[in-house]
């Protein structure tokens, strides 16, 4: 537990320091040159997919059934992964050259596409594998740390921005290279190219699903910046910065769980509903006071963060809000196929929620601008979290919704108070903080009096809450 914490929390931390960066970007560029920025890494980051995010799974479920074998599975996946990304960043760069682009963003594109040959040396999933996190957490903080640094030192104006993919870059190599340098040190390297071919080819499911559920992140911001142009795509990129951050708190939650769900599976369905239905519990007690609080403060909080110029997608933020609290929701859904060994199936839903993302933003972008590309996301993730739930349900895993309609009901409570009492008067950041404060205290005494608190936060909890919350629910339930 203690390994998982230091990579949770080396997530969050890096994505933290990563949205320091993106929040300094928004205002010394513009919209426009923050627009360019996120268009390059929307669509470089479909050519990573390939060769990242199926690794990372499979690869660590290898290196966990033979851990004798990690540096051989280490050395010969990271080889095929470098070819894969030399074929894929000329493809990158051949379609960002007929991009009817100005020469600048062609720039950022090629440039973010070398984020390829980083992902496929980094070797994260071994330590993973091997249960080793916490060297990984602190790369994934050195190398956003490194990243904050030189774009404070070299972005200024609309005119750096060709430094931001650069930035971007050297701090993805920075950590993938720190990883493989520990790493190397443990013993001989040994080469078989068989060990990754077959890595290659057993992520295929997990990739296309990972494929799947980028293209309703991100279709949507390549076609703002295709139909609308760079300034669209920054005021639109912003939003999605703050709904990026509370993803990764939902992955967390996620992989916290992802182990007793798993332990779950060998005893029964009933036993992975319970389990399950702990993961929704705390996923939804975290993330629906940050949904509503992010809808109600949306305009204040955009203009704090990034400044006026971004107010515009306040409405499209909303909606962007709306589909995080689905993914809140599905996220442990994960967890159960993974369990069940239905990752197949949880492909196919996903790919239908996709199918249906790729029609909406085609039919709406056009008519409705950002609001319509923020409709389109929520939708998808509507769709896939019905589906999914639905999905378990026929396999026997029926997961409690009471704690998700307690949740919901708190969190509106806790929203009252800060939609209606007017901070305005205060200031840009005096009246965002005081609100944001108001809405932590009306949340925690709701939370409290309606007996609200997840189970699996108690032990976690100060002796004095922690004796208040055991007199109004009786019973107790391990933490994962």
């Amino acid at each position: 537990m203690q390994s998982l914490l230091a990579l949770s929390g080396g997530e969050v931390v890096a994505r933290a320091i990563g949205f320091i960066a993106t929040a300094y970007l928004a205002r010394s560029l513009g919209p426009a040159a923050f627009g360019i920025v996120g268009f390059a890494y929307a669509l470089a980051g479909y050519f990573s997919l390939t060769i990242h995010q199926g690794f990372l799974d499979i690869g660590s479920r290898a290196v966990a059934r033979e851990p004798g074998k990690a540096l051989r599975l280490a050395v010969s996946g990271t080889v095929v992964r470098l070819v894969l990304a030399l074929g894929l960043f000329i493809a990158l760069t051949a379609t960002a050259w007929i991009l009817d682009k100005p020469l600048t963003v062609k720039l950022a594109v090629m440039i973010m596409g070398l984020s390829t040959f980083a992902l496929a040396l980094d070797t994260s999933w071994v330590y993973k594998g091997l249960e080793r996190n916490r060297l990984v957490g602190l790369a994934l903080v050195i190398g956003q740390g490194l990243y904050l640094l030189v774009v404070l030192t070299a972005v200024h104006g609309p005119a750096d921005v060709l430094f931001v993919p650069s930035a971007m870059v050297l701090g993805e190599f920075s950590a993938a290279l720190l990883l493989g340098f520990f790493l190397l040190r443990a013993g001989r390297v040994r080469f078989h190219i068989k060990d990754g071919l077959e890595l290659l080819k057993a992520s295929g499911f997990p990739t296309l699903g990972i494929i799947f559920r980028s293209l309703i992140f991100t279709f949507d911001v390549v076609l703002i910046g295709l139909l609308m142009g760079s300034s669209a795509v920054g005021v639109y990129s912003a939003s999605y910065r703050i709904v990026f951050l509370l993803l990764a708190i939902s992955i967390a939650i996620k992989a916290a769980y992802l182990p007793s769900v798993t332990r779950a599976a060998e005893s029964g369905t009933a036993q992975v509903a319970t389990a399950a239905s702990r993961s929704v519990e705390l996923s939804s007690a975290i993330g629906f006071p940050a949904v509503i609080g992010g809808i109600v403060l949306a305009t204040p909080l955009l203009n704090a963060v990034f400044g006026s110029d971004y107010v515009e997608g306040a409405r499209a933020f909303q909606v962007l809000l709306l589909s995080i609290g689905f993914v809140f929701l599905s996220e442990p859904l994960h967890n159960v196929f993974v369990a069940c060994n239905k990752l197949k199936q949880e492909t196919a839903i996903i790919g239908t929620a996709a199918g249906l993302n790729i029609l909406l933003n085609i039919v709406l972008i056009p008519r409705f601008g950002m609001v319509g590309a923020a409709i389109a996301t929520a939708a998808a993730e509507g769709l896939l979290l019905v589906v999914g739930l639905a999905y378990i349900y026929r396999l026997g895993v029926k997961i409690s919704l009471v704690p998700l309609f307690r949740a919901v009901l708190l969190a509106g409570l806790m929203g009252l108070p800060v939609a209606l009492v007017d901070t305005d008067g205060l200031g840009t950041y005096v009246g965002l903080i005081a609100s944001v404060a108001l809405g932590v205290g009306a949340y925690a005494a709701v939370v409290v009096i309606f007996r609200g608190v997840p189970k699996d936060l108690e032990p976690m909890l100060g002796p004095t809450l922690n004796k208040i919350t055991r007199k109004l629910r009786p019973g107790s339930v391990s933490a994962p």
